[in-house]
């Protein structure tokens, strides 16, 4: 796994272009996404919040409940992508934005960070990937 780091604030048009891209580069369609320690809200529920982590959908779906979204920013939170067949339970009890970079569900095959108003990262195993997004977003790919 590698992780892009894109320190370009997390503004919630930002997030939405990078699930866009992900949609636009053919990125696996059989992810689900799966959420937590979101703040603000993406679904209106204050379980957001917590560490627990909660099913989104589809990239589709990611990105219309941030188009959605009536506030300017994301301060943090956490968008986990699990290939269909593996369910919630791959992913632990306790998800948080904070911390080192790294992958925080071992069975991901995707994963979004976004955390302090400051930066986006995306840990992934698709190096090609990864390339596309930091030729279009900038950034700087970290080991992990």
């Amino acid at each position: 796994m590698s992780t892009l780091q894109i320190a370009d604030g997390t503004a919630i048009g930002q997030v939405a272009a990078l699930f866009e891209a992900l949609a636009r580069h053919g990125f696996r369609g059989d992810i689900v996404w799966y959420g937590a320690d979101m703040c603000p809200s993406v679904t209106g529920f204050t379980s957001d919040y917590g560490t627990a982590a909660f099913r989104i959908g589809s990239t589709a779906m990611v990105v219309q409940l941030l188009r959605a979204l009536d506030v300017p920013q994301l301060d943090f939170g956490v968008f986990i992508g699990l290939p269909a067949w593996i369910g919630a339970e791959a992913i632990p009890d306790d998800v948080s934005a904070e911390g080192p970079s790294r992958q925080r569900a071992p069975a991901s095959a995707i994963e979004i960070a976004v955390f302090d108003d400051t930066f986006i990262e995306i840990t992934a195993d698709d190096a090609a990937l990864l390339a596309a997004l930091r030729a279009q977003f900038g950034g700087t790919i970290i080991a992990t």
